[in-house]
């Protein structure tokens, strides 16, 4: 998110000033935050479950994505 931002700022300088400074520090926390959040409910999860069901869930996923990529070309 950090290399994100710091791309952006090289690309387009003039559209970020200090006044947003506050909106781009809020969004890092909520972001740090909801991401912590996240993978301390994966990890439990997993902890108690396995990965029985995330297993099956990306093979699922996957084979949809291949038979879409498949579709459109």
């Amino acid at each position: 998110m950090a290399g994100a931002f710091a791309c952006y700022l090289y690309n387009c300088p003039v559209a970020m000033t200090l006044d947003h400074l506050g909106i781009v520090a809020m969004g890092f926390v909520v972001s740090f935050i909801t991401a912590m959040v996240v993978v301390k409910t994966f990890l439990s999860y997993v902890t108690r479950q396995g990965f029985t069901l995330f297993e099956w869930w990306r093979v699922i996923v996957g084979t949809l994505g291949l038979v879409a990529l498949a579709m459109g070309r």
